[in-house]
């Protein structure tokens, strides 16, 4: 439970202070391990802070949706994967 708060933490705090990969890899790291839901708030905020207002409803799809099929990949993996957890 530590590991994923700290890394929803993390998460959060690199999309407003770190470059968009760090982000990346950090809700990558998140998916791993659990079913976080946290990835898709992650895809809508830098959506919402970093996109065009312009071109909002198309830009708005860039992120989230990328998150969101993000999400349903790993779930779809994770269930055809066998994971040891050490002690």
């Amino acid at each position: 439970m530590w590991i994923r708060l700290t890394l929803s933490i993390l998460l959060f705090i690199s999309i407003l202070l770190l470059p968009w990969w760090v982000s990346g890899i950090l809700a990558l790291t998140l998916l791993i391990f659990r079913p976080a839901y946290e990835v898709i708030i992650a895809g809508l905020l830098i959506d919402l802070l970093y996109g065009n207002v312009e071109t909002l409803p198309e830009m708005l799809i860039s992120f989230t949706t990328g998150a969101a099929a993000l999400f349903i990949v790993m779930h779809i993996l994770r269930g055809r994967l066998i994971f040891y957890e050490y002690h």
